[in-house]
């Protein structure tokens, strides 16, 4: 990764590489896998879990030094503690506002942007 942001440190890269894949994956699981990860994510359990790791993941990002971590940790953050609180108002939501489908697209484009932002605030400054 040739012109990363000087402000990053090798931690804070490995932490957004991190992130990313992780949304990928996601992305990869739902469009993939669509009736087993409507069949899985469907339990309240599930989604309890995966808010756990959400809060688990943000806490790097809430530790770090740079403000767009930061706001990527609060996010994730915000994220897992719905899950985690309220898992099936979170399954309900989801199922409402759009299909297995339309999550795994938005899992792949936020992966992406993920790793872009850090290029994209260097250029704009």
């Amino acid at each position: 990764m040739s012109n990363v942001p000087a402000s990053l440190s090798p931690a804070e890269l490995a932490y957004l590489v991190l992130v990313s894949g992780l949304l990928a994956c996601s992305g990869v699981y739902h469009l993939a896998l669509g009736k087993e990860a409507d069949r899985v994510l469907g339990r309240p359990d599930a989604i309890r879990s995966i808010g756990g790791c959400l809060v688990v993941l943000a806490l790097p990002g809430l530790w770090a030094s740079h403000g767009l971590l930061q706001v990527l940790g609060a996010v994730l953050l915000a994220s897992g503690l719905f899950r985690v609180a309220a898992p099936e108002a979170s399954i309900r939501l989801m199922q409402r506002l759009y299909g297995k489908v339309v999550h795994g697209i938005l899992l792949l484009l936020g992966s992406l942007l993920v790793l872009a932002l850090p290029w994209l605030r260097a250029t704009l400054q």
